[in-house]
């Protein structure tokens, strides 16, 4: 059973809304309070979806099986070689780049990447013997994960890091993009702060003035 459906949560329901949708079936559905004869296996798929869901890695996890399994996922062409791939890039980054980044649908795109990493398409990538589509394929995946926080962007870098292992201009590349959207990442995250801060010592020096 669908783990969302257990919980009657949206697939896209906040960790807190999941957390009060299984507080508040577990309850109903308690051994010790509900004496149906259906209550107690639906009291363990409860428990059963709470365990995958309220971790953000495994809910990750369970969230790519369960976009992968779908059958318009599953019928989806395998490229047959590094031109096709390139173009299957393509189309990804003209996709992001339109998207907004305050709307964006992070577990979506994060399964659309690691369709773009999966084994195979890692296989035709170090494979070829041309090094300017390989170029342009990593470029395409890295301008297609900016929309991404940086704490998702790491669940990729294995296979990035496996991309880039017989190359050393593409090395090179995806350390200085790192560095960059870790700044970045920083910058974002404490810039409140240190605003705050430079207010805090510019009213300090009034006073003291």
């Amino acid at each position: 059973m669908d783990h969302y459906q257990t919980l009657n949560v949206s697939p896209n329901a906040s960790q807190e809304e999941i957390k009060k949708a299984f507080r508040k079936l577990a309850l109903q559905y308690h051994p010790d309070k509900n004496t149906s004869p259906d209550a107690s296996r639906r009291f363990q798929q409860i428990q059963q979806a709470w365990e995958v869901l309220k971790d953000r890695r495994s809910r990750n996890a369970y969230n790519y099986r369960r976009y992968t399994q779908q059958p318009q996922q599953a019928s989806r062409p395998l490229a047959k070689n590094i031109d096709e791939l390139l173009r299957e890039t393509n189309r990804l980054y003209q996709r992001t780049a339109g998207l907004d980044p305050f709307r964006v649908d992070f577990d979506r795109l994060l399964f659309s990447l690691k369709d773009v990493l999966s084994d195979h398409n890692r296989q035709l990538f170090l494979a070829t013997d041309q090094l300017s589509v390989q170029a342009q394929v990593f470029s395409n995946i890295l301008a297609s994960m900016q929309l991404l926080p940086f704490p998702v962007m790491r669940e990729l870098f294995p296979q990035l890091i496996e991309l880039t292992a017989t190359n050393p201009a593409l090395k090179k590349t995806f350390d200085n993009w790192q560095k960059q959207a870790q700044w970045q990442y920083s910058w974002n995250h404490y810039k409140i702060w240190f605003a705050l801060a430079l207010a805090l010592l510019f009213c300090l020096c009034l006073v003291l003035i």
